[in-house]
C-alpha cells in the first residue's frame, strides 16, 4: 500500500477519553496537525491531549483551554511541527464539556 494522507474527526463527550485514531499493523504516521473549536458560549476548561504508546502507557503532551468559538492547532501551541506515532499507538483526547470538535491531518506510510 502507499503512504496514505488521513483526516480524522471526533466530537469529545465531556469527561470521557476518547481515542481519536489508532496507527494501523506495519505503519508509522506522522501527524502535523491537531486542531480543536469550541462551539459553545462557554469557556473549555481544560483538554487533555494525550499519546497512548505501547507498552509505556499515556503520555500528556499537554492541557488546553478554548474561548468560546476559538480554534487552536495544539501542534503550533506545543511548539512541535510532528508528531510520530508507531503502529499500535493511540491518540487520546479528553475534554471538560460535551461537544469539542477535533480535528487531526496525518500521513501513514506503510512499512510493508
Amino acid at each position: 500500500m502507499a503512504n496514505l494522507y488521513k483526516r480524522y474527526s471526533a466530537v469529545l463527550p465531556a469527561l470521557t477519553q476518547t481515542t481519536v485514531l489508532t496507527v494501523p499493523v506495519a505503519s508509522t504516521m506522522i501527524i502535523r496537525s491537531i486542531w480543536l473549536y469550541n462551539p459553545s458560549p462557554t469557556m473549555v476548561p481544560a483538554i487533555i491531549v494525550e499519546v497512548e504508546r505501547s507498552p509505556s502507557g499515556l503520555t500528556v503532551l499537554g492541557v488546553v483551554n478554548l474561548t468560546p468559538g476559538q480554534y487552536l492547532d495544539v501542534m503550533s501551541q506545543a511548539g512541535s511541527a510532528a508528531l510520530v506515532l508507531e503502529a499500535g499507538d493511540r491518540l487520546v483526547l479528553t475534554s471538560s464539556i460535551p461537544n469539542v470538535y477535533a480535528y487531526v491531518s496525518s500521513l501513514i506510510v506503510d512499512r510493508n
